[in-house]
């Protein structure tokens, strides 16, 4: 992923010293350091602001000088391809409660009301999931869950979700909006497989 930033940027640039990004192969790049946030590292190599997985890079030299900067978060890699886990606030993955979904008219139905997997209110809605070669993130969706008699099913529209690369294969899933109390599940479009999860009600 590439941009070119502004020219003023590029001139301040061109003046001051180069920095060193180093990977955890080994791989050195020289450039310019532009930010860090939690999943990734921007990095200016001449025109172009390239982005770096955090669990890939090893440090940044700033000039001559180690980067003091909070340390790299190393998302851990998920042990079974396919499968969706939280992220709990520690890093720690667990894998979210799996179902075989029945197609059911228009929706597809999962046994049992509830999911064993439950999630607190107000906690960080994050999931981790380590994709098979030749599948695309975006074909994961998150879809809210209704009861019917003594099953759940999925309502007509899945929730908007943001997928962003952490690793090789591996992406941090993230909803776009704050989850209400209820019950989840993510199903990949090339699968009948559903990774289940329920939100209490805060007053419980």
């Amino acid at each position: 992923m590439t941009f070119r930033p502004p020219a003023l940027f590029l001139l301040l640039c061109v003046s001051a010293h180069a920095d060193t990004l180093i990977l955890k192969n080994g791989t050195r790049v020289s450039g310019r350091w532009w930010t860090t946030d939690a999943t990734v590292v921007s990095f200016l190599i001449r025109d172009h602001l390239e982005q770096y997985a955090r669990s890939e890079v090893a440090e940044v030299l700033f000039g001559d000088v180690a980067s003091s900067a909070a340390p790299v978060e190393t998302i851990a890699e998920p042990a079974q391809i396919g499968a969706v886990y939280f992220q709990q606030d520690s890093g720690a993955l667990e894998l979210l409660e799996r179902n075989v979904g029945i197609a059911h008219g228009q929706s597809w139905e999962l046994p049992g009301t509830r999911a064993a997997f439950r999630v607190k209110p107000g906690a960080k809605m994050q999931f981790v999931v380590r994709i098979p070669d030749g599948t695309a993130a975006d074909a994961f969706r998150l879809y809210p869950l209704e009861t019917k008699g003594n099953a759940r099913r999925t309502k007509a529209a899945p929730i908007p979700i943001t997928a962003r690369k952490v690793a090789p294969n591996v992406y941090l899933l993230t909803p776009s909006a704050a989850l209400s109390s209820g019950e989840y599940a993510f199903s990949a479009t090339t699968s009948n497989d559903a990774y289940c999860f329920g939100i209490d009600d805060a007053a419980r």
